[in-house]
């Protein structure tokens, strides 16, 4: 329903489908939780840190999304490296880590 009403022009990398980024949608209900609660005595805390650990959604524990991870599908698989690569390598750690950063 939400992407044919937003024009979602593409499908998702993991299942195929088309359809909202479920991230973004949990984003969006958290800025929403978030802003609620700053009416209340010391929401305030509450509503930014509801705001924060949704963006990008900090963790998940359901299985009904099947395609959301927080680790996302790779587009390109990695280079397969040979023997004697060490040099090539740690500058493919190097990148995971900055990634992950």
């Amino acid at each position: 329903v939400y992407a044919n009403r937003l024009g979602v022009p593409q499908p998702c990398l993991s299942c195929g489908q088309i359809h909202v980024k479920y991230g973004q949608v949990m984003r969006a209900t958290g800025w929403q939780v978030g802003l609620a609660l700053q009416i209340l005595p010391y929401g305030v805390l509450v509503g930014k840190a509801s705001e924060y650990f949704n963006d990008p959604p900090l963790i998940y524990c359901g299985n009904e999304l099947d395609c959301f991870k927080l680790l996302g599908t790779a587009a390109e698989p990695r280079p397969a490296l040979g023997k004697g690569a060490c040099g090539q390598r740690m500058l493919l750690l190097t990148a995971d880590i900055c990634t992950f950063l």
